[in-house]
């Protein structure tokens, strides 16, 4: 997927290898895409506006595309939300084999009855040639050897040999065995080659204590005395047999013991027999190999020295290949098994990574990570026995295994084994003879091997290293590199099944989306050898990086990378003071954390916090000479910040350790990426820790913080209100189960009153930055900060509720002042010795609660659904605890009552219905907060709790759809439409996770509230009746399984019987409590609860917080408490850090699939682009005779359904956007006539669409739509079907409109080189809004007195714009000048100017037309306009301007006496005439309108549509009656670059 925005302004090339270190360092190029020309000056001087048409066709400049980064996807929530346990460690205890049974029954000189030995035949018994001595001295030797080859496969366990013991010997042994090893594994070794063969009946044989007799020994017994857990090595003939009857034996004993305990609540020491691990020599009627060049002990030999068995099997199956190497040769080769520079001990490094490979790419990987991972002995003997099953089967001879293995013995990797070996031993010979004869070990029977008695080759010791890793290394880069993390179908080069676990949910990006047939890629064999390389100095560097790599291709390679064994070897790296491999293990331990943050505690035992928290510190800045080193330090701080998250002592060490400084220190870096996790490692390293964030507070944390709330990145500013959420209560956890708050805790060196003021001083000041950002995610930030605002202060918050209500309902301004000056003296306990100061300070105080509970209002319509459900639930809340409290108790209280709007508000209200374009009748900020919503007409309560356009009661009248918004004429014209569904979709975000809560407990008992009756609207207007009426308290109920007015429900208020507990018995009333006894309750209440705080710390610290008097609840009957019918929902929990921790979890190193060649994206991209420069190639030659031909050859006509008030085509696609009187879009394929889309807008009722704007028109096309209640929305997939279309973004862009009698609502004016979108309407100011950063860069006053009607800015650089006004003035503007002055005051309009629009090919640079049918072209640089015209003579409806070709068209003004048609009019623009222009007009067409009645005012701006093509030689005019009609050139023999088909519609033409 392409990156955008915030990749763009990140300044890093992803196509680059991270590691790359020639790169250019990385920067934030958070900077205008264009520089000045000068020192704050225009370049209007410099410009030349008389340019000839250009001669060559324009080429199509490749711009940055903008909305396409994660935050536009997932808005802060995590894509892989549920937590998965790590697979890669083992889920039961590891169990280690530290004693061990060494059982040897020979019976030198007997042969045993039933084995007939071939002559000659194998003699040897570990290496050991029992017949060159006595029988006793050599049983002796071959037990010590046997016991010092167990010691070589681990050093640390104790081994002890049994030599031909009795059965009650051998009893006693496995019994003392058990006892010793307890509950951990017991190794138990059997050779059986002096005793028959085991029996079929499950009977393995020993001696009785005279050595005259076979004793035979029961599994069954055997079971009992060695139990479990264990590992058996049978070296005998015919040993199947033990593993069928040890089976046999086993699983009724596990069941009987599963039936014993059905709960699974086992013994702490139990352990299946099942579970015992079994290796066998060969099957049941099998007979062990005896060809004389091997030893009669052969698969022991393969276990417990298997370099000397491989090198003797190599040499014995390449006798002519080698003829210079001998059998007694392999068995001194020179070297110590440690020392991986000898050859003994490289071969031995070489056979570890071969045998590795071989069973991680054969066998199930949780099979592999129990054998191979879990103990040291176990992984030993599995290794060799892969060499034992290579060896033996090439002698009849097949080795088992319990659990059962694949087969292995043809693995491709015993090639590349073979091929080190035959290196290595073209070496020996000459290695041989330059070793003295002094020092080379004699073969005999007390020095059987070299590995057992190294050597010290003396200096001119010569030896070649083999170049196996080299190889495979390289190998494994050959498969990065091509295309080794690209999906493939399923089958033999995939990696897993689907079914695995964690297999296709993280594999590589994109690559289950594309088409669900392809899987990730079977990772390379040499995955294993890269783990053995990472103990070599010399290819360490390169391992590493090449590990870097294959971990960034995501979280399915750190899984295979963690299963495979990487952890303990990168977690002993942290250890080493190395410079060069410092960025890639950093880089390295971001992935591993990114996938398992139960990384913390092994890092943590370790103590391997220390590494990032040097590199993160500021003394140490010189520590990481990388190009790239603040992104690598930010991966610091996102380790350490996983590291603090969920774990008190983590936050101890790193804060004792000085991270918290290193962060608040980073908090000024240039890059983005490290200011955010700054940010986010505070955030967790305070969490829920009242000392740090004292100490954090004593630092101006919290100061530095807020600045950053106006950061350029919005996931900086995100990431800041994250920490001050932490800080002010909210939980930072993982886990759903810790609620958080706790406000800042009960530290702070402040007196109560100065921490409370603190607390809302860091909330108002959150809200005011937060409140108008266009970044979704920072207002979801800002609504878990307040959150834990609203549950700390409570009390506050429910006191401006409650005069929030009775201010809207009536109380007007001069008597709540003085009620707000009575409550906030009488409340405080200090007013009578400060009764100014007091008021005054409680006056501030409540003012900014107020401040708060308006801006919740404000948001909980807010334009973007989970901004707007966050809200709504705080808001809930609060009302809840109103309806609850004391308050509903007064005399006086109107809260359990309907209030209804006064008659002045009607009829305002009724006036405003009609006009589209008319703003709300209420100022923003006094409108009543909440409204009912109607049912619809002929809508039941069922179908309309089910209805997509059901909202909440808690609505703006001026943010919300209504659920009427399609009723009426929309909907009837729907219904008539045969090829679409008849409902329009209302498009939700792609990632939305917040549901509403209700704040009532479900337990909560219900009571009816009578119904109000609805203040009836005027007659006119029954197709709105969705217009807001009364409050209500609806949405505070349980929602009822119908929802209808007449059976809104609340909690009973009468479940407390003693009515001098709480005033909610009748007797309330008479109790003579006020609203000041009530404040005062709620206030000592809240400060109750700040004390609480600090009672853990009263003895540590009695001065923190002591000052003043200590107060309780003077009236506990009065205050809130606990309701039991109020859940406990708040305050909300943060999913930004989950989300934000998802970026170390996807590839950074590889190219974007869009600019990868042969991706679908890139070659989609391709296409698009080639047929775009065909089109463009094509149009151009046919937009230089435009200006001569007529315009009047029908192209196609579109019948809407629906009225169009708005025509926008897009440049390359054949898609038309048609825009209706109110919220609906339609999206048409003009050349095949078909409807591809219809969608609401979910502007409110008594607004409509303003602007329509494509952005991204190369890449990703996106609808970017504003509307007359200054919402900005943008929709991604727009023409595709409705489920999959998506809501990118919404802000306000506009606040504090003017009321003006006929307003244009607001207009837009975007720029897609540089992502500029200038917005302004019914307002005094120009605001410029970045969409890069989301952010509003500048207000630029208009210096008018009247609405801002048009936007239009220079083609190229986009620095100089136009605004015209209603009263018909012009002004050109310099955004690049500090105040945005006015550059030019141009004079020629007298009325509304209706089109301002900047010409970009022509000779002209700006034109502009008003509705009194004048049109300007004006040289920018002058005041004057150059060419004054009157294209229609009895008023202008609208003006549309070709970019390409010198052509305009109008459409004339529908008035009282001209309304049954309409003309539209193209002429040439007369820049090749600049004296003489054309006397007529190109062509002119009269259309029918479609009225019924005329209208009852001269003209209505801005309808009918008119729009033309940007490249093609079209234009689209549309009518009331909802026909889109499309006319074209007559060009000869040229044709449209789109193939369409001709209909015809009825029409009068009149061509020039």
């Amino acid at each position: 997927m392409a990156y955008d925005g915030s990749d763009h302004l990140r300044g890093r090339d992803q196509s680059r290898s991270m590691y790359d270190w020639r790169g250019a360092p990385s920067h934030d190029s958070y900077s205008p895409s264009r520089s000045r020309t000068g020192n704050g000056t225009s370049d209007l001087e410099g410009s030349s506006t008389h340019t000839d048409t250009p001669s060559s066709a324009p080429q199509l400049q490749p711009s940055m595309p903008f909305f396409l980064s994660k935050r536009h996807l997932t808005c802060g929530n995590p894509i892989h939300t549920g937590r998965q346990t790590p697979s890669w460690r083992l889920n039961s205890r590891t169990l280690r084999t530290s004693q061990a049974a060494l059982i040897l029954c020979l019976n030198i000189g007997c042969d045993p009855p039933d084995v007939v030995k071939t002559q000659p035949g194998a003699v040897l018994e570990c290496w050991v040639d029992p017949y060159s001595m006595p029988p006793s001295k050599a049983l002796d030797a071959i037990g010590r050897n046997l016991q010092r080859q167990f010691e070589n496969l681990n050093p640390r366990g104790k081994y002890k040999s049994y030599l031909d013991p009795s059965v009650d010997d051998f009893k006693s042994y496995m019994q003392n065995l058990r006892t010793r090893t307890k509950e951990e594994r017991a190794l138990v070794y059997y050779n059986g080659h002096g005793v028959p063969k085991p029996t079929s009946n499950g009977e393995f044989w020993v001696f009785n204590r005279n050595y005259t007799q076979y004793i035979p020994v029961s599994l069954n017994d055997f079971q009992e005395w060695i139990e479990a857990p264990s590992i058996f090595v049978w070296d005998c003939s015919a040993a199947g047999n033990i593993l069928q009857n040890y089976i046999k034996f086993a699983q009724p004993k596990d069941e009987g013991t599963r039936s014993l305990y059905p709960d699974g609540n086992f013994p702490e020491k139990y352990a299946p027999l099942m579970d015992c691990i079994q290796l066998l020599a060969c099957g049941a009627d099998e007979t062990l190999p005896m060809a004389p060049d091997l030893p009669a002990d052969v698969f022991t030999s393969c276990l417990t020295s298997p370099i000397e068995m491989a090198l003797r099997y190599f040499v014995l199956q390449n006798r002519l290949q080698n003829p210079d190497v001998t059998l007694d040769m392999v068995m001194r080769i020179p070297g110590d098994l440690k020392d991986r520079r000898t050859p003994l001990g490289e071969l031995h490094w070489i056979f570890t990574a071969v045998t590795d490979t071989i069973a991680w790419s054969t066998f199930p990987h949780d099979l592999f990570r129990r054998l191979f991972r879990q103990d040291l002995m176990t992984a030993s003997l599995f290794r060799n026995f892969l060499l034992a099953e290579r060896i033996m089967r090439n002698y009849d001879c097949t080795p088992l295994s319990y659990p059962a293995l694949p087969a292995t013995h043809t693995h491709p990797m015993w090639n590349a084994w073979d091929l080190a070996v035959d290196a290595c031993l073209a070496q020996l010979p000459h290695i041989l003879r330059s070793i003295p004869a002094s020092l080379d070990p004699p073969m005999s029977s007390e020095n059987p091997t070299a590995g057992t008695a190294p050597i010290s080759p003396p200096p001119t010791f010569d030896y070649t290293p083999s170049t196996f890793f080299a190889e495979h290394l390289t190998a494994f880069e050959v498969w990065l590199s091509r295309g080794g993390s690209a999906a493939t179908t399923e089958g033999p080069r995939s990696r897993l099944r689907k079914s695995s676990s964690h297999e296709t949910s993280n594999g590589p990006i994109r690559a289950s989306d594309s088409s669900p047939s392809l899987v990730p890629r079977r990772p390379p064999d040499q995955l294993p050898i890269l783990l053995q390389v990472l103990l070599s100095q010399a290819h360490r560097l390169r391992a590493l990086i090449l590990l870097s790599q294959f971990v960034d291709l995501g979280p399915w390679a750190v899984h295979l990378a963690l299963e495979i064994g990487i952890f303990p070897y990168v977690q002993r790296l942290l250890q080493s003071p190395a410079p060069d491999v410092k960025p890639v293990l950093i880089f390295i331990w971001a992935r591993i954390f990114a996938i398992d943050q139960s990384c913390q505690r092994d890092i943590l035992r370790e103590n391997g916090y220390e590494y990032f928290a040097k590199i993160l510190a500021p003394q140490n800045a010189s520590s990481l000479i990388i190009p790239n080193a603040s992104e690598h330090r930010a991966m610091c701080a996102y380790i350490l910040s996983v590291v603090a998250r969920d774990h008190t002592e983590g936050q101890d060490k790193l804060f004792a350790f000085g991270v918290f400084d290193s962060c608040l220190h980073r908090l000024d870096d240039d890059d983005f990426l490290l200011r955010q996790w700054g940010a986010l490692c505070i955030a967790q390293l305070w969490d829920a820790k009242d000392d740090i964030k004292a100490y954090g507070m004593e630092h101006s944390t919290h100061d530095k913080l807020m600045e950053m709330l106006h950061d350029v990145s919005p996931e900086v500013r995100a990431a800041a209100m994250y920490a001050l959420g932490i800080f002010l209560g909210a939980s930072g956890s993982s886990s759903d189960t810790r609620k958080g708050g706790g406000g800042t805790g009960g530290l702070l060196p402040f007196e109560l009153r100065d921490q409370f003021r603190v607390e809302v001083a860091v909330g108002t000041r959150a809200m005011l930055a937060g409140r108008d950002d266009a970044s979704p995610l920072v207002r979801k930030e800002l609504l878990v900060l307040l959150s834990a605002l609203v549950v700390e202060w409570r009390g506050w918050f429910v006191i401006a509720a409650w005069i929030y209500w009775e201010w809207d309902k009536g109380n007007r301004f001069a008597s709540n002042d003085r009620r707000m000056d009575t409550l906030t003296t009488a409340a405080d306990p200090r007013a009578a010795r400060d009764f100014n100061h007091i008021r005054e300070e409680n006056r501030v105080l409540l003012s900014s609660f107020f401040t708060i509970l308006s801006a919740l209002f404000d948001l909980s319509v807010d334009p973007y659904p989970e901004v707007a459900t966050m809200a709504r639930i705080i808001v809930d809340y609060i009302m809840a605890l109103l309806v609850e409290s004391a308050f509903a108790r007064l005399p006086s209280s109107t809260l359990n009552q309907f209030p209804r709007r006064s008659s002045e508000d009607e009829t305002s209200l009724a006036s405003h219905v009609g006009s589209p374009r008319s703003p709300s009748p209420f100022p923003r900020s006094r409108r009543p907060s909440l409204h009912v919503t109607p049912l619809s007409p002929g809508v039941s309560p069922a179908q309309y709790s089910t209805s997509p356009y059901r909202r909440g009661s808690l609505q703006r009248t001026d943010s919300m759809v209504s659920s009427s918004a399609i009723s009426g004429p929309v909907t009837s014209a729907l219904h008539g439409s045969e090829n679409f569904p008849p409902i329009p979709v209302v498009p939700e975000p792609h990632l939305d996770l917040m549901s509403y809560v209700s704040p009532w407990n479900s337990n909560a008992q219900l009571r009816s509230l009578p119904t109000p009756s609805p203040p009836e609207l005027p007659h006119k207007t029954p197709q709105n009746p969705g217009v807001a009426l009364s409050p209500s308290w609806s949405s505070l109920s349980p929602p009822p399984s119908t929802f209808a007015p007449s059976t809104l429900v609340f909690p009973k208020k009468e479940r407390v019987r003693n009515d001098n507990v709480r005033p909610n018995g009748p007797k309330a009333r008479r109790t003579g409590f006020t609203p000041v006894d009530i404040f005062a309750a709620f206030v000592e209440e809240d400060l109750e609860r700040q004390r609480a705080r600090q009672s853990p710390y009263a003895d540590e610290f009695p001065a923190y917080g002591r000052g003043g008097d200590h107060h309780r609840i003077s009236n506990p009957a009065l205050a809130l408490g606990h309701p039991e019918s109020i859940a406990d929902i708040l305050p909300f929990r943060s999913t930004f850090f989950d989300s934000s921790a998802e970026y170390y979890s996807e590839p950074q190193m590889r190219q974007a699939e869009v600019d990868e060649p042969g991706s679908e994206s890139y070659n989609e991209q391709m296409f698009k682009r080639r047929n775009n420069e065909r089109m463009v190639t094509e149009t151009f030659q046919n937009a230089r005779e435009a200006d001569t031909l007529a315009w009047d050859k029908p192209v196609t006509s579109i019948n809407n359904d629906m009225d169009v008030s708005h025509i926008i085509f897009h440049p390359t696609d054949t898609h038309l956007l048609v825009a209706d009187d109110t919220n609906i879009i339609t999206v048409w394929d003009w050349a095949r006539k078909k409807r591809l889309n219809v969608f609401s807008n979910s502007n409110p009722v008594g607004t409509n669409i303003t602007s329509l704007n494509f952005i991204n028109e190369e890449l990703q096309s996106m609808v970017l739509v504003g509307s007359a209640d200054e919402i900005v929305r943008v929709y991604r997939n727009y023409e595709n079907d409705r489920s999959s279309m998506e809501l990118v973004t919404s802000f306000r862009a506009l606040n504090d409109r003017i009321k003006v009698k006929r307003g244009s609502g607001m207009v837009l004016d975007w720029q897609q080189s540089n992502g500029i979108l200038l917005a302004s309407g019914d307002v005094r100011i120009v605001r410029v809004w970045d969409a890069h950063r989301e952010l509003c860069l500048q207000d630029i006053p208009t210096h008018a007195a009247s609405s801002v009607t048009s936007l239009a800015s220079e083609a190229d650089a986009g620095e100089l714009f136009a605004v015209g006004h209603a009263d018909g003035s012009l002004h050109i503007f310099d955004r690049r000048l500090r105040s945005g002055a006015v550059l030019r005051s141009c004079e020629g309009h007298q009325s509304w100017i209706q089109k301002v629009h900047w010409q970009s090919n022509g000779n002209r640079d700006l034109i502009s037309a008003s509705v009194d049918g004048t049109m300007c072209i004006w040289d920018v640089r002058s005041s004057v306009p150059t060419l004054i015209m009157n294209p229609q003579q009895r008023g202008l409806a609208n003006l549309a301007i070709h970019d390409e070709a010198n052509v305009f068209a109008t459409t004339s003004a529908i008035t009282p006496t001209l309304w049954r048609q309409q003309t539209m009019t193209v002429e040439a623009l007369p820049y090749k005439y600049p004296t003489n222009p054309p006397p007529n007009a190109l062509s002119r067409i009269v259309q029918q309108t479609g009225l019924h009645n005329p209208p009852s005012i001269t003209y209505s701006p801005g309808t009918p549509a008119l729009a033309f093509h940007p490249h093609e030689m079209i234009v689209a005019s549309g009518s009331l009656d909802g026909t889109i009609r499309l006319y074209g050139t007559k060009l000869d023999n040229k044709t449209l670059s789109f193939e369409l088909p001709l209909t015809l519609s009825p029409m009068m033409t009149d061509s020039s």
